[in-house]
């Protein structure tokens, strides 16, 4: 769960971090950045997160947002203080959480987020060890 003083809440900061901030699209995601001038504790870093119903049912958008939710948690906190909000693009319904996680982890990398290198928590899917191939044996 995201740390509720990270939370955006009220719609203003919505409209104008999407309004005024910078904006990275996706496949499955759109990423909108304001970074906040001064850098006091009043300035917190918040994230908001828009999933419509063009995503998809009830149960479809709160995966979703529960997804997003967990990937932002391991990104914060920023160096700079900033408002984020994510807005699940229709793609994200049907994608994997790698492939989300992928593409905010990307967009807010492009944004000039600070971002670390590696994928958010439990998010790197397990790779089997390589196993060299045997020959088929015949049945006696």
């Amino acid at each position: 769960m995201l740390p509720a003083n990270y939370r955006m809440r009220a719609s203003g900061d919505f409209a104008t971090a999407i309004g005024r901030g910078k904006c990275r699209k996706t496949q499955t995601v759109a990423v909108y950045v304001l970074y906040l001038p001064h850098s006091t504790q009043a300035d917190l870093s918040k994230v908001g997160f828009v999933v419509s119903k063009k995503v998809g049912n009830s149960v479809i958008r709160h995966r979703v947002s529960r997804q997003l939710r967990h990937i932002m948690r391991s990104l914060i906190p920023f160096e700079r203080p900033a408002h984020v909000v994510v807005r699940a693009q229709p793609r994200a319904a049907s994608a994997s959480f790698h492939r989300i996680a992928a593409d905010v982890t990307a967009a807010c990398a492009y944004l000039g987020l600070s971002v670390e290198t590696q994928t958010p928590h439990n998010s790197e899917p397990s790779i089997a060890p390589a196993v060299e191939p045997t020959t088929a044996v015949e049945p006696l």
